[in-house]
């Protein structure tokens, strides 16, 4: 069915559930995604496991009815089983570990068709790191995810990446998992001129002789934040005037890389921004977008580095590969502190050869990963699945 059917048509009713709408990876990437999907003819709900304040607003103008969930996690699934018997959508979606459960046993009990989206690799050896001295929580959330996603009628992967890992890993059939890759709206993100770049750093503060590392990431040592604070003095001994701007949520590994940062940064190179509104500004400002993760199901901000010309260092992940290759971005082998202190120096100071990297880079960008290309994708996704759950 063509967009213009579509409208015409009675609107797709899809609710979606996310864990929680504080700005993330999957969190903004549903939030961009929404008004192209409303534009397509869907009618969206977006139901959130938890309050937390973050990206409700713009969902708001965007056309969503949004839903916060209370009580604890034991009633989110009734909750859900409740709201679902009322609206009546045509299929649930779920995103992230907690809704993917609660949203599975809801629609299961609601006779509602759902699929999930898979948006990162788990349950491996990084995965397994992560949860230390938690071995048998993890084994419990694996087995529990395999369980419930047997009620679902596809799943969508991010990456091939992820969907090859998961298939394996929730012994579900690959050939029901669609892969569909993240987009970004290049009119919102605009474009990076010299004028915005210049009013950016004045705003942050950073002088024009100083080159900018940017990091857009949570704080969770998936993101490998620790690998490059290990790396910044290696920077500095070349580049003293350098500073690194660490944007995004706080989490597991907050103190520890506060307390490295203290350890290293005898200069005061380093801020802690927080969750930012402005990330496209902090990419026009930035001599260079690193991301030094030692996992990533895409790496969303990639994107993002991509749309807005800018340097991008990152780890080499196979699922990073998917997005770039080496005439777009400078790739490092992950956990090796010294390729990337080298990867970095050469991206600041090879500066002909990062423009040309990152040219090419936004080139890429408008040719696949448009929120519009993604939202035409997603509603064909949508359509297949609720054919299927009809045969």
């Amino acid at each position: 069915m063509s967009v213009t059917q579509r409208r015409e048509s009675a609107p797709l009713h899809v609710v979606h559930v996310i864990d929680s709408l504080a700005p993330g990876g999957a969190e903004v990437s549903l939030t961009t995604l929404a008004p192209a999907l409303v534009h397509r003819g869907v009618r969206l709900d977006v139901v959130a496991l938890k309050a937390t304040p973050g990206l409700q607003p713009a969902l708001g103008d965007a056309g969503v009815v949004v839903t916060e969930l209370s009580g604890s996690r034991r009633t989110w699934w009734r909750q859900l089983q409740v709201l679902l018997r009322e609206r009546h959508p045509a299929l649930v979606h779920t995103t992230l570990f907690e809704a993917d459960l609660a949203g599975r046993i809801g629609a299961r009990l609601s006779h509602v068709p759902v699929v999930s989206t898979l948006a990162n690799e788990s349950y491996g050896t990084a995965h397994r790191a992560e949860y230390g001295s938690r071995p048998l929580r993890l084994l419990a959330a694996q087995f529990s995810d395999a369980a419930t996603a047997r009620f679902t009628v596809r799943l969508h992967a991010i990456s091939c990446q992820v969907a090859d890992v998961m298939a394996q890993r929730l012994l579900y059939p690959r050939d029901r998992i669609d892969v569909i890759l993240r987009g970004r709206d290049p009119d919102i993100l605009g474009r990076r001129t010299l004028d915005r770049r210049r009013r950016v750093r004045e705003r942050l503060g950073v002088l024009a002789d100083e080159p900018l590392l940017l990091v857009l990431a949570r704080q969770e040592r998936q993101k490998g934040l620790d690998l490059l604070i290990d790396a910044l003095p290696r920077v500095l001994a070349q580049v003293p005037k350098a500073r690194l701007f660490i944007a995004g949520r706080t989490g597991n590994e907050t103190a520890s890389l506060r307390a490295q940062v203290a350890r290293v940064d005898q200069a005061g190179r380093v801020d802690f921004l927080g969750v930012r509104s402005d990330t496209s500004d902090l990419l026009c400002a930035a001599d260079a977008f690193v991301l030094p993760s030692r996992r990533e199901g895409l790496g969303s901000s990639v994107l993002e580095a991509m749309a807005l010309e800018c340097p991008i260092v990152v780890s080499d992940l196979p699922a990073v590969r998917e997005m770039v290759d080496d005439a777009l971005a400078v790739l490092v082998p992950p956990e090796d502190p010294d390729a990337l202190a080298a990867a970095v120096l050469h991206t600041l100071s090879s500066r002909h050869q990062s423009r040309e990297r990152a040219n090419a880079a936004r080139r890429r960008f408008l040719d696949r990963f448009t929120v519009d290309r993604i939202a035409d994708q997603t509603v064909c996704f949508y359509e297949r699945c609720i054919a299927a759950s009809h045969t």
